[in-house]
């Protein structure tokens, strides 16, 4: 499978992006990995590509050409010269939301990983109403995205 793997400029949970490649590839093997260049997502997605014998194409944006219209340029002709198979999106802004919808149009099979931010064992165990309510906002977080269809992806807080 081509997978074309986006996400936002300052996403950088290596833990994620390689859990959801990780989930992927093993239903369905990635034959090539594509991505916009950011240093982010890419070099993550690079890393896991080379220990996966999975082969690269990289599109950077060009902004000395195309200044403040290079990332939707870029991922136009990304989108159209690279033919994916699939789109494994993460946050990200509004490049990524448009090109979440330019693959949605061309039918082109979108995969939405959302993050959710777990509680420490302190704030989750604690017997304030401010505990209670952060399991409510959890749970409610995660039955919205059940029916969005949208996977999550889980980060565990880490006690000092």
């Amino acid at each position: 499978m081509r997978l074309l793997i986006s996400g936002g400029r300052h996403f950088d949970d290596a833990a994620a992006i390689l859990g959801e490649l990780n989930r992927i590839h093993a239903e369905y093997p990635i034959t090539v990995l594509i991505h916009g260049g950011l240093p982010t997502i890419g070099s993550v997605a690079e890393d896991w590509a080379r220990q996966n014998d999975v082969h690269i194409i990289r599109y950077p944006a060009n902004w000395s050409l195309l200044g403040k219209q290079a990332d939707t340029k870029r991922n136009l002709f990304m989108l159209g010269d690279s033919r994916p198979d699939a789109l494994l999106a993460f946050p990200g802004g509004r490049h990524v939301h448009e090109l979440v919808q330019q693959a949605q149009e061309r039918h082109i099979p979108v995969v939405t990983a959302r993050i959710v931010q777990l509680p420490s064992e302190e704030e989750y165990f604690s017997d304030s109403p401010e505990g209670d309510s952060l399991c409510q906002s959890i749970c409610a977080e995660i039955i919205s995205l059940a029916k969005l269809d949208i996977r999550p992806v889980f980060v565990r807080s880490m006690l000092p």
